[in-house]
């Protein structure tokens, strides 16, 4: 804590730095249900709704506690004080975190509060302010769920469906207008698509992405949702990251290698594989080996030291007959 009195009327100007191993980040994400991991969060988090925010500390050798996630204004009024976070996996030198909790109507900020292990308590708050959407619950909230719905890949020369879910989560019914765009002209389609959404109500819909014929393209897809009933700025958006790729058609082999037994001399019964008696029988035989399908890949006996195994040479993929002698 700092204290600074001013004594006389003259006119201050006071700048204080510090300098600090400790650093915080903060993250929301959302849970993908195929999964079960957390991704990080693009879209616009909704007012109303439970976020879930990891925080890291990269650096944790001097942290003794974490106790508190604080919500303030942008000016640094306290909004709300979330205690409770849950410690997850993570390296041994560092510490991450993970809350939930119901989002403000209004915008805000994080701070991460907690003790280093002299028991100071440290304060450490991001700058960038979280502007949620609608602060007026008269207004049309929209979502745009992009990574839960796309499946697939871009192959060169091929097209591929992009699906987005949009929700109408607002108390009036509204326009929606629905637009695409991504950084390598992909979309060759119809780039905004208008619903006519009432309170609650969700539709799907589509875009195509068409890729060309060059593999290891990289674009950023970026679809946004606003609605008329809603204030200019208030917009949802998600984004999804494809790279062309070569599709690779891989045949499967279906046909099953065969050994034929052309020929024994002696006789090997279940006895005699007792390994304490088997040394003292003599056996042999050949065989003729063939795989009609990609082709022989390697040919093994179980044998012990007392025996012998051979097989005629061949290339991978022979799709010929060979001969295999065990003595």
């Amino acid at each position: 804590m700092w204290r600074l009195a001013r004594q006389g009327s003259n006119s201050w100007e006071v700048e204080v730095k510090g300098q600090s191993t400790l650093d915080i980040s903060t993250t929301f994400v959302k849970l993908d249900p195929n999964s079960g991991f957390d991704y990080e969060m693009t879209a616009k988090p909704i007012a109303g709704e439970n976020a879930t925010v990891i925080v890291r500390i990269p650096s944790s050798e001097n942290i003794g506690t974490v106790d508190n996630l604080i919500l303030t204004d942008p000016e640094g009024s306290e909004l709300a004080r979330h205690g409770g976070m849950t410690q997850v996996a993570s390296r041994a030198d560092s510490l991450v975190y993970r809350i939930t909790f119901p989002l403000p109507a209004k915008a805000f900020q994080m701070a991460t509060e907690g003790t280093d292990k002299a028991g100071n308590q440290f304060l450490r708050l991001r700058p960038k302010t979280i502007v949620p959407g609608p602060d007026n619950p008269l207004k049309l909230a929209v979502t745009v769920d992009i990574p839960l719905l796309i499946t697939g890949s871009l192959y060169i020369n091929e097209q591929l469906a992009v699906p987005f879910l949009v929700i109408n989560k607002g108390a009036a019914g509204s326009t929606v207008t629905v637009t695409v765009r991504d950084d390598q002209n992909f979309v060759k389609t119809t780039t905004s698509l208008e619903y006519m959404l009432q309170p609650g109500q969700n539709t799907l819909g589509q875009f195509s992405l068409h890729a060309g014929s060059t593999v290891g393209v990289t674009s950023t897809v970026t679809v946004s949702a606003s609605a008329s009933a809603a204030a200019d700025d208030d917009f949802q958006y998600d984004t999804v990251i494809v790279t062309t790729e070569e599709r690779v058609v891989r045949k499967e082999d279906n046909t099953i290698p065969v050994c034929n037994i052309t020929a024994v001399t002696g006789s090997c019964d279940v006895t005699m594989l007792d390994p304490c008696m088997c040394s003292q029988y003599n056996w042999s035989g050949t065989a003729e080996i063939q795989d009609d399908g990609f082709g022989l890949y390697l040919v093994t006996a179980s044998v012990n030291t007392t025996g012998t195994f051979r097989h005629d040479p061949f290339s991978v993929g022979y799709n010929g007959t060979i001969s295999a002698t065990i003595a």
